[in-house]
């Protein structure tokens, strides 16, 4: 019997040692676990994060590139009125010539090749009375100013270069002699759209 007894005690013994490392190896596995999960948690939600970032990062691109665009666009309209403006003040000088030496003809002839231009569609004088003289648009012949445009600008005293709608100008040029009015030029262009407008 007390030969059982020292038997039984090392069994027990190396029982209780192979628990004791069984739990040291389930204790690092389980840490190793914990960090593998606690890695993959932060990665998760520094993508998250990241993916975030990229939203905010793309909205405001978005807007910033819409905002530039649409400065872009109004610099463009500018530009278009203002070589309108420019455009006026030789048109007004050789109207003026062609009016006083009464030469309509050749009024009519600068209307003909002035519609071929792109983006120029009607071209209309009209006397100081108010009836229209030369037009590049021969059913308007003869008409009153104000059936067709309206009567304000006939007293306009500067150039006005009006838009409506957008892109669409109507260009009225008074026609002045020495000492009194001799007529207003009304001219209607369509500028091309914007070329970066999405």
């Amino acid at each position: 019997m007390a030969g059982q007894q020292i038997q039984e005690i090392p069994q027990v013994r190396s029982m209780s040692g192979f628990m004791q490392g069984f739990r040291v190896v389930i204790a690092s596995a389980l840490v190793i676990l914990a960090a593998i999960g606690g890695v993959y948690i932060w990665k998760e939600v520094d993508l998250n994060r990241a993916e975030r970032q990229i939203t905010v990062q793309k909205e405001q691109f978005a807007a910033q590139k819409a905002e530039l665009l649409r400065k872009s666009a109004a610099l463009y309209a500018r530009d278009r009125k203002d070589a309108l403006s420019l455009f006026s003040v030789p048109l007004a000088w050789a109207v003026r010539r062609e009016m006083m030496s009464e030469n309509l003809d050749q009024i009519d002839q600068y209307f003909t090749e002035l519609v071929k231009v792109k983006g120029f569609s009607r071209i209309v004088l009209v006397k100081a009375d108010g009836v229209v003289a030369l037009s590049s648009d021969r059913k308007f012949l003869g008409a009153r100013f104000d059936s067709i445009y309206p009567a304000e600008h006939l007293t306009a005293e500067q150039t006005q270069i009006l838009e409506s709608p957008p892109g669409q100008y109507l260009l009225v040029v008074p026609i002045m002699g020495l000492n009194k009015r001799l007529g207003t030029l009304a001219i209607s262009y369509t500028a091309e759209a914007f070329p970066l407008a999405e």
